[in-house]
């Protein structure tokens, strides 16, 4: 592809990447400025010391002559300059090209490192050499392709602007001018940050992921000469019909009665729930959305009925995707298998897509030629696309984790910011957000501002045990505390190691009398969980209960034999695995930690799961993985010693649908593991600012 022709598809990529009633703080359009930057951030590309280096592997003399952002962020500056924008837009403009193949710099630091040059100096610095190598690139293009400099000054500009006044204004004190909107003022000059306003890295994080999609899917369209189009980034939208169908199938089969038992009381409050969060929705939609919250106890549906509301948002509000955000992959797994079944599609097409560093993330059309041997190739190079829109979130409905979506807010790298231009006018869900890291407490609620103040989007957050993150948030449940008090499903103790420790923080449990009464409990109840707080802590406990209990059966070797014999975790059935654990005897153990794949994990849980409804005496052993939206019920729930979010979480994985009168939750502190310092408890939760008593 010609330089000139690969200009003019980003900018024409731009026109589908951000919408036309994107603007800026200002009401600046903020297409039209991404445009303008497409149009000049490979300018620099235009030189013969780049073109011989790109055919013939040839480096110039002056190796900064070969580079081609830095031209490319100057002639940016100006062209917004030219158009009429102000100064801290062109500087954002100047970022978002100098990094379009990097990470996002420290602003006001970069740009005077970048523009700033000592007077009658014998040695350049980097950044001055740089500011040489330009004003050789200027005569370089003066002296070689200027009718291409002019036109395409001409297009970034809407004539406005010129090639030849961009080289006065270089020559002159374009740098000046461009360093004075960062540098202190007075004899000592250095770099001012309070010059910038608080909206600036808003600015720069909007063009230069818009900028740097629309640059990088159109590098990769070119290998197959694919012209761009609206479809190329649009997405399929699921339809809350469906999901309204998949609900009311549910609510058919199961008996509902506010006066009946108490599995019946269940779904009848459920389903009160469900009404309550949608109707709250529409209203929520209808006086412009911004922050919601949605509290539920466990076992009221909160996933679908989530689900359901930020459709009806999107919707209302005219909006293109959800982004639904979780914390474990564990959970993905699971939400993603439930809406593969509802909407009967896969992760590969334009209607669903999972994102997390193990998945494998693509958006293929369904008319591709993928199976043709004779498309091989296309196809592979079609790859770097399909990986790009999947990992741009284009899908209508992303299901992803919460490092993705939050990381990819706060300083993201260059690939991880192809998905920001999806989240505007999005609905983003953020499923049992207790579970952030208490690093990320603060941060969060300013990039959920960020979302909603300068993406347009609208953000529900959604769990049983709602953390004090977001001022004025509007709930969707008129009364939590109603449900709460008609799901009450556990009773909950401290065993003596728990009241020692609020005591004076003397004499912690051992593993070997937790695992003497974790075999204990399993001979009352056919199910019991144990929750720890730590891998080593969960190992050891699983060590203990088998060495006492040698003829139980290892769930996980089972599961190992089965996937070997299938060769493809995808070709293991849970319920087939679980049949062969019962078979074997009636007492079972389970171990599930992190260093499982994800995938593996899974299927464990979905084994597990089978094997309480078969009422088969299993005992698991489990780190906190199991504590947020995992769909699985035990009779007796053992909870190390953490917070009283993470305790409440762990107690809906006990008696999750009214099997019994109550589930028994116990709370024990466990002691320190070999080899460690600390017993898991402060290990986990005592780190910095202290949540433990």
């Amino acid at each position: 592809m010609l330089l000139r022709d690969h200009l003019e598809d980003v900018a024409q990529r731009v026109g589908y990447v951000v919408p036309d009633d994107a603007r800026t703080a200002n009401d600046d359009p903020i297409r039209d400025i991404v445009e303008t930057l497409a149009y000049v951030h490979d300018f620099g590309k235009a030189t013969t010391y780049f073109q011989e280096y790109l055919l013939n592997g040839v480096d110039p003399d002056d190796s900064y002559c070969r580079y081609h952002a830095p031209l490319g962020a100057f002639a940016a500056y100006y062209a917004l300059e030219a158009k009429g924008y102000d100064a801290e837009t062109c500087l954002a403009g100047f970022v978002a090209v100098a990094k379009h193949h990097g990470r996002l710099p420290d602003v006001a630091e970069y740009v005077y490192e970048r523009t700033h040059r000592r007077e009658s100096i014998a040695t350049e610095q980097d950044a001055e050499k740089q500011q040489t190598a330009v004003a050789k690139q200027i005569n370089d293009i003066n002296d070689h392709v200027l009718e291409f400099a002019g036109n395409v000054f001409d297009a970034a500009t809407d004539g406005d602007g010129s090639w030849e006044e961009f080289c006065h204004r270089f020559a002159g004190n374009l740098l000046e001018d461009i360093k004075a909107t960062v540098a202190t003022e007075g004899h000592s000059e250095g770099i001012d940050r309070e010059s910038l306003s608080d909206s600036c890295y808003a600015l720069v994080l909007e063009f230069w992921s818009s900028l740097v999609l629309a640059d990088k899917t159109s590098a990769a369209a070119a290998a197959t000469d694919t012209e761009p189009s609206a479809a190329t980034y649009e997405g399929v939208q699921p339809t809350a019909d469906s999901l309204d169908d998949h609900v009311r199938s549910l609510e058919e089969q199961a008996s509902a009665d506010p006066d009946g038992t108490r599995a019946e009381r269940l779904n009848h409050y459920r389903s009160e729930a469900r009404t309550d969060v949608l109707e709250n929705a529409a209203s929520f939609a209808d006086d412009g959305g911004g922050v919601a919250t949605l509290t539920l106890p466990t076992g009221m549906g909160k996933t679908l009925s989530g689900l359901s509301a930020a459709m009806e948002i999107r919707d209302r509000r005219d909006g293109d995707r959800v982004v639904y955000a979780l914390p474990f992959t564990s959970i993905i797994d699971q939400v993603v298998d439930e809406l593969e079944d509802i909407y009967e599609v896969d992760t590969t097409g334009r209607l669903l897509t999972a994102h997390h560093h193990l998945s494998e993330t693509t958006i293929r059309d369904e008319d591709a030629e993928d199976n043709d041997d004779a498309q091989a190739d296309d196809a592979d190079r079609n790859d770097d696309v399909a990986g790009m829109l999947g990992e741009s979130w284009r899908a209508g409905l992303t299901v992803t984790t919460f490092v993705q979506l939050f990381e990819s807010l706060a300083g993201p790298s260059n690939k991880q910011s192809m998905k920001l231009p999806a989240l505007r006018n999005s609905v983003v869900v953020l499923d049992e957000p207790q579970s952030l890291p208490l690093d990320w407490w603060k941060l969060v609620p300013r990039l959920v501002a960020l979302l909603t103040e300068r993406y347009g989007a609208t953000v529900i957050a959604m769990t049983a045990t709602q953390p004090q993150l977001f001022d004025d948030a509007t709930e969707l449940v008129d009364d939590p505390e109603t449900y709460f008090d008609a799901t009450e499903r556990v009773t909950y103790e401290l065993d003596p190691s728990a009241e020692r420790y609020l005591d004076d923080q003397t004499g912690p449990k051992g593993y070997d009398d937790a695992a003497a009464t974790l075999l204990e409990s399993a001979v009352d109840d056919e199910s019991v969980l144990a929750v720890c707080n730590t891998i080593d802590s969960a190992r050891t406990i699983t060590d203990r209960v088998t060495d006492r209990l040698p003829e139980s059966t290892d769930v996980a070797e089972v599961y190992a034999e089965e996937l070997e014999h299938a060769g493809d975790v995808e070709d293991v059935d849970p319920r087939c695995v679980a049949e062969r654990v019962a078979d074997a005897g009636d007492r079972s153990v389970l171990h599930l930690s992190t260093r499982l794949r994800p995938c593996d994990r899974l299927r464990l849980i979905e084994t597990a799961k089978a094997l309480t409804q078969r009422d088969q005496k299993l005992l698991t052993i489990s780190t906190q993985l199991v504590e947020a939206g995992v769909d699985i019920s035990f009779d007796r729930v053992y909870r190390d010693l953490a917070p009283i979010d993470s305790i409440v979480q762990a107690a809906g994985r006990c008696n999750r649908s009214f099997e019994r009168d109550r589930g028994r939750v116990v709370v024990w502190w466990l002691e320190t593991p070999a080899e460690q310092e600390k017993t898991p408890a402060e290990a986990v939760y005592n780190r910095g600012t202290k949540l433990l008593p």
